[in-house]
């Protein structure tokens, strides 16, 4: 049963990869000085590793709930094919002040970089992203990325649910078997 479970997650999380399509926008990049940003004041370190995150246009800042967002995005195309074929993912840390905001989403020039040859305006792809598990490297955690979706986030909820049942059951499982074998040598 629990590997049945464990293999219908597998499928589900492949699949899902493969089905999702994420909206479609424009990015810029813009230059230093980041600080102070709309999100998080003066504070170093809420630039992620790598420097990759964003400022967002008035349709995803969300009066402030776009905080700490995680988005993954792709080139799609632009001005003399700058489209890398590269999908990063970039947190969002403020909040594009200029008026009108000259793309969906103004990219840190390292950002932008990573994922577009040449300067101006791009056209991209970008989905918000979940992270239940994660692993990485410098604070030794693990997330998995999922899709922020209702959808997807129902059905990872029955998910655990079942999979918290069958550990539930395992363990009571061995703790009964533990104290017949205990019983046993008595």
């Amino acid at each position: 049963m629990a590997l049945l479970v464990f293999a219908m997650v597998v499928a589900l999380i492949s699949s899902t990869a493969c089905l999702v399509h994420g909206d479609i926008g424009t990015a810029t990049s813009y230059k230093p000085p980041y600080i102070p940003t709309r999100c998080y004041g003066n504070s170093q370190d809420q630039f992620p590793p790598g420097k990759l995150f964003v400022a967002v246009s008035e349709g995803l800042w969300d009066n402030g709930a776009a905080c700490g967002r995680r988005y993954r995005l792709r080139c799609l195309s632009g001005a003399n094919k700058p489209c890398k074929q590269q999908t990063i993912e970039v947190k969002v840390v403020d909040y594009c002040s200029k008026t009108p905001c000259p793309s969906t989403i103004r990219m840190s020039t390292d950002a932008f970089a990573a994922i577009s040859h040449h300067s101006g305006k791009i056209n991209v792809e970008y989905i918000q992203y979940i992270f239940l598990f994660r692993f990485e490297q410098s604070n030794r955690k693990l997330q998995i990325a999922m899709p922020a979706s209702a959808f997807v986030n129902e059905i990872m909820r029955k998910i655990y649910r079942e999979l918290y049942k069958i550990v539930i059951q395992r363990l009571f499982h061995v703790c009964i078997h533990m104290i017949k074998c205990c019983h046993s040598r008595n």
